[in-house]
């Protein structure tokens, strides 16, 4: 639950507890627009345009069609922080770039989409009715 100083500082905005909420619950339509912010201590702000708001039947089948660029790790500190670790991990001769390797443990390649691992992940949140299989 959010405590009353943050509130205080989201001023008119109405901030909801994700878990609490479902997109049908916010009675949205077409072109409406909201804000989701993921982890909000390092303010990942998304911002989500309804296209549509047509009743999905249980068995519907969902696939991803498209994307660009990888996600950022977790924990990678906002978007400053990505952007440090993208420059460290592009230049090998960059004084972090150990550091950034050691923390990550592997090299990142940030203009990475993997399709077919997007499609997989959709597959065990749709299917598993769990939500995120890696925080349970």
């Amino acid at each position: 639950m959010f405590d009353n100083d943050f509130a205080e500082l989201a001023g008119n905005t109405t901030i909801k507890e994700e878990r609490s909420v479902t997109l049908q619950s916010l009675s949205l339509a077409p072109l409406d627009t909201f804000t989701y912010d993921y982890d909000m201590g390092d303010s990942w702000e998304h911002t989500i345009t309804v296209v549509g708001t047509d009743r999905v039947e249980p068995d519907t089948s969902f696939r991803i069609i498209d994307g660009a660029n990888a996600c950022p790790p977790e924990d990678v500190g906002g978007v400053q922080g990505y952007a440090w670790f993208v420059l460290a991990m592009m230049d090998p001769q960059h004084q972090d770039r150990q550091q950034v390797l050691e923390w990550f443990g592997r090299p990142f390649h940030h203009t990475m989409f993997e399709l077919r691992a997007a499609q997989r992940l959709l597959h065990l949140l749709v299917y598993s009715g769990a939500g995120y299989p890696w925080k349970k």
